[in-house]
């Protein structure tokens, strides 16, 4: 578990290359590759990674009883915490445009159903809310880069 927030740029650059290497057929490439949608990965991608894995690193501290939802709510409202598995959720929801905290995770843009106690959801049912949330975040802003380049040419 990175102990920082991976920047932005880092992860966009990461998903590049994992792209370029799958279609190219290195061999260096993550082995939980399964699905290729468009031109976006699943599950080899950086940016969902990102997201799955403090997710699950929280909802098991907080399943094992190891910390509460009260708990990560104080680190997560702090603006002390910006290091650490809190601080890497709460950017990586950011980035795939959900909105929310510990207790209740939705989409900022209104669309879909709200997760409500995402922490106390089986990993099952959290990684694939997670999943949609960012498939609808990366579709979005395939169309805008369509709409874009359609109005240009």
């Amino acid at each position: 578990m990175a102990g920082r927030v991976a920047p932005k740029d880092l992860l966009v650059g990461m998903r590049h290359w994992v792209k370029f290497a799958c279609h190219k057929g290195s061999k260096m490439v993550a082995f939980e590759l399964l699905l290729w949608v468009g031109d976006l990965t699943w599950r080899a991608c950086p940016a969902v990674q990102a997201l799955i894995r403090p997710a699950t690193f929280l909802a098991s501290a907080v399943q094992l009883g190891y910390h509460t939802i009260a708990e990560l709510q104080f680190v997560w409202d702090s603006v002390h915490h910006v290091v650490g598995p809190v601080a890497a959720l709460k950017a990586a929801l950011s980035q795939a445009g959900v909105g929310g905290g510990p207790a209740r995770w939705h989409m900022v843009d209104g669309s879909g159903e709200p997760l409500l106690q995402p922490m106390l959801e089986p990993e099952g049912v959290r990684n694939a809310w997670l999943l949609k949330a960012r498939r609808r975040t990366d579709l979005v802003a395939w169309q805008e880069v369509q709409e874009v380049q359609g109005g240009i040419a």
